[in-house]
């Protein structure tokens, strides 16, 4: 189990399950959706997000080329709210 420290967070992660997790997969959401959004966000993901961001998710041994862009409403529909996610 790995762990890091980013500001006043302790993030815990296992780095095999998530490589594991991740050879099982073909492709990523962005990849299998194929609507227009997920089609633009899988060409522009590796470019858009700062390095900082990328370094972060090689550290996690999360993969890149899975990310997908995850945009909707709070738990009320009263708040937008945009993530990136992994898987």
């Amino acid at each position: 189990m790995g762990q890091m420290q980013s500001g006043d967070q302790i993030v815990h992660y296992d780095a095999e399950q998530t490589r594991n997790a991740y050879s099982s997969m073909k492709s990523s959401y962005a990849e299998r959706c194929g609507c227009s959004y997920c089609r633009n966000f899988a060409a522009q993901r590796s470019t858009v997000y700062p390095e900082n961001l990328r370094l972060l998710a090689i550290e996690l041994w999360l993969s890149w080329s899975d990310a997908n862009d995850q945009q909707g409403r709070g738990p009320h529909d009263s708040v937008d709210s945009s993530a990136l996610r992994f898987a």
